[in-house]
């Protein structure tokens, strides 16, 4: 159909040149405001707003009326140009995946939401506090990059309205998968759905006809925000579609204004590249997703590629709640741009009841900084040194190797002998093996460092590094072979020059669900715990990369490390349940398979002489007998403080395995909380570093455990044997072993 219409002024000015299109086509207004455009009945039609203009921006027209946009100034002082005292620098906040739910804590209805964990998580009320957070922070506006709702219906997208229209500052909005699952929920005669796969198909009218355009364009505060529907083209609805609308777009933009994309997940290869291009060289300063429901921090060719976690709720990765502020800032020919996350909720309020503080001896603790942060990742220990990873202020990752010496004080002396800056992302895996030191990073940089002066021997990046989110820690074989890798892609290298072996690329469909663990490897078969949802546990020939064996089809995916127990068998703990199993690593046989209390983990159980010993997501110890996984005992630990934990916004969270200490089991929850397990009168909090762990600590020497919180503070603890007769036994024997 042929509509009209005319772009003014609230004033009724008219304003010339402005661009309007409904995604496929597109028109500029005459000198007198008005304008032409065919389109198709109910698709929104809307007005890339010009740099200092906003106002009612998108409408679905008839052609039996002219459509009139009116812009007003965006800023208050009716200004419609940023201000030139300060307008060098621009801030404004990124959050992603609020999954606004119109149920609340019952798991059997969820679909992403932490209501499925029956926690009551009030994702609606999530969002009121990141937007409020975000304009606390001195955001100037906000986007928010898809899965805006749970479930896709009428009803949450009102209730998203409604949180917007009461936001203390501008938001802008993309959708994601969840925002096309309306027909799931309240199927309608009229749905035609497209797509599949292990994300399902996509319907898009209840999106446009409740939030409007599902991809558009705006200069917005000296910025060029380029908006996409990332699913409708993963789905094949409209991929090509949105191409064509990326060209036009960038051909017609302001010139000299950098390029912001927002998508609910990072474009593929083809559609990247076609966004630089179309940019001019220099002109793509940064891609913002989410999707994963975890943090992804990367530079490529000059563009940031940023995934924010969810906003409501832990994230996959045991990441927070949290939003991202973004700080861009003009210089005479460059622009610069800085970023980190801020918590997207407050505080939750410690329990008066929580017995901390009068049953807590801290033991003797040294802590010294060595970065900015550090989320998820291990540490190594060589000699009497630690190995520890760390990011800076940028999000680039370093090693540094720290040397400390008993002093007999509350404040031992902690050298650094060297740091190392290793990759341009975040470090998640350390080890040490044939005389060097080999780090991995979120992205797949491989780094081999001297252990004696930090110089670097080699680095190799694995392919697709965009989109590679590794959080497993290398494996290094009997056979002198580094295995690395997930369900995108596994590589075989040399460790002493890095050279490639085989690459075994794309086992499987790359989704949300991340590979979590570290495999192990036999004499012929790396064996590897892969997320993703069509892999799962999969054996790999060293020779050459084939597949041995793998998952059957509807497998719950795994989500810790395999932990070798008698030889030829491994230990997997998995989603669903969860579930605690043991198998023969030749063949993938399962001996046995337990379901256990609690919520989601990653950690990974822990083989003692009598049992085997892990914590589930929300502080229950387990013991299991090793032969038939019959559960010996089962305890809770008292008095944790409230955190979060993946798809929670409640509880507490068990992201780390036990450690082997003089005192037996000892644990690290996510509040920094430490305890021995192995209590006659159930576990004890032995320590608090008082900051979240992710990083999986390790003890060094006989009696200190390393301890890394997320402030990238390395704390060493002396963890001394209780002088009760009836442990002392027990010590002798872990000393034995």
């Amino acid at each position: 159909m042929q509509i009209t219409g005319a772009v003014l002024t609230i004033h009724g000015d008219t304003l010339a040149g402005i661009a309007v299109s409904d995604g496929r086509t597109w028109t500029f207004t005459r000198d007198d405001g008005s304008f032409s455009l065919h389109t198709v009945p109910g698709r929104p039609v809307w007005v890339r707003r010009p740099n200092g203009w906003t106002g009612r921006w998108w409408q679905h027209p008839t052609a039996e009326e002219p459509v009139l946009f009116q812009l007003h100034p965006s800023r208050a002082d009716g200004d419609p140009q940023p201000a030139s005292a300060s307008s060098n620098e621009l801030r404004f906040a990124h959050l992603t995946d609020t999954h606004v739910s119109a149920i609340d804590g019952d798991p059997s209805q969820a679909v992403e939401l932490a209501a499925r964990y029956g926690d009551h998580t009030d994702t609606t009320s999530g969002l009121h506090h990141a937007l409020q957070a975000a304009a606390d922070h001195g955001a100037a506006f906000a986007v928010i990059t898809g899965d805006l709702t749970d479930h896709g219906t009428p009803e949450e997208f009102g209730r998203v309205l409604n949180s917007l229209a009461a936001a203390p500052l501008p938001v802008e909005i993309v959708p994601g998968n969840h925002d096309h699952y309306g027909h799931r929920h309240q199927p309608h005669p009229s749905d035609t759905p497209h797509g599949g796969g292990f994300l399902g198909a996509a319907t898009l009218t209840r999106y446009e006809q409740a939030m409007g355009p599902r991809w558009w364009s705006a200069d917005l505060a000296g910025v060029h925000l380029l908006a996409l529907d990332w699913f409708s083209a993963w789905c094949g609805i409209d991929d090509t579609d949105q191409q064509r609308f990326v060209i036009a777009d960038l051909a017609t933009r302001t010139p000299g204004l950098p390029v912001v994309v927002l998508t609910h997940d990072q474009p593929d290869h083809d559609t990247l590249a076609l966004i630089r291009y179309n940019a001019a060289p220099g002109s793509l300063l940064a891609i913002l997703s989410g999707h994963w429901h975890a943090d992804a921090r990367r530079t490529v060719g000059g563009c940031h590629l940023l995934s924010t976690p969810a906003a409501s709720f832990g994230g996959l990765d045991w990441s927070p709640p949290q939003l991202r502020l973004i700080t861009l800032t003009t210089g005479s020919e460059t622009m610069d741009l800085r970023h980190d996350t801020i918590p997207a909720l407050p505080k939750p309020p410690r329990s008066p009841t929580t017995p901390r503080a009068d049953t807590l001896t801290t033991p003797r603790t040294t802590s010294h900084p060595i970065g900015a942060h550090q989320h998820l990742g291990t540490l190594e220990t060589l000699a009497d040194t630690v190995i520890a990873p760390s990011a800076d202020i940028n999000g680039a990752g370093h090693l540094t190797r720290l040397l400390t010496s008993n002093t007999g004080s509350n404040n031992d002396r902690v050298d650094v002998l060297w740091t190392v800056r290793v990759a341009d992302e975040p470090i998640t895996g350390v080890l040490t093996g044939h005389d060097q030191v080999l780090a991995c990073s979120h992205a797949g940089t491989l780094t081999a460092i001297d252990p004696a002066t930090g110089a670097t021997h080699w680095t190799r990046h694995l392919p697709h590094r965009q989109q590679r989110r590794l959080l497993a820690t290398p494996i290094l074989t009997v056979t002198g072979r580094l295995i690395v890798g997930d369900v995108g892609g596994v590589a075989c290298l040399d460790p002493d020059t890095g050279d490639v072996a085989w690459h075994r690329d794309q086992l499987g469909q790359v989704d949300t669900l991340l590979t979590y663990g570290t495999g192990l490897a036999t004499d012929r078969l790396a064996v590897l715990p892969l997320g993703g949802p069509t892999q799962g546990l999969t054996a790999l020939d060293l020779r050459d990369g084939t597949i041995a064996w793998t998952d059957p089809p509807g497998t719950p995916p795994p989500s810790s490390s395999l932990v070798a127990i008698d030889g030829t068998d491994a230990l997997l703990l998995r989603t669903a349940g969860p579930t605690l199993e043991r198998l023969d690593l030749s063949t993938g046989q399962t001996r046995w398979r337990t379901t256990l209390t609690g919520r989601f983990s990653t950690a990974a159980p822990l083989v003692t002489d009598e049992a085997i010993v892990l914590v589930t997501g929300d502080g229950i110890a387990h013991r299991l007998d090793p032969d038939h996984g019959d559960i010996l005992d089962r305890q809770h630990l008292h008095g944790l403080r409230p955190t979060y934990g993946p798809y929670r916004s409640t509880g507490t969270g068990a992201p780390t395995t036990p450690v082997h200490t003089p005192l037996g089991p000892v644990i690290v929850l996510l509040d920094g909380s430490i305890w021995q397990l192995d209590c006659p009168d159930g576990p004890r909090l032995v320590g608090d570093v008082a900051a979240p762990v992710t990083t999986q600590p390790i003890l060094l020497g006989l009696n200190t455990l390393v301890v890394l919180s997320t402030d990238a503070v390395v704390h060493l603890l002396d963890i001394n044997a209780p002088s009760a007769p009836s442990t002392r036994a027990g010590l002798a024997s872990w000393q034995a072993s």
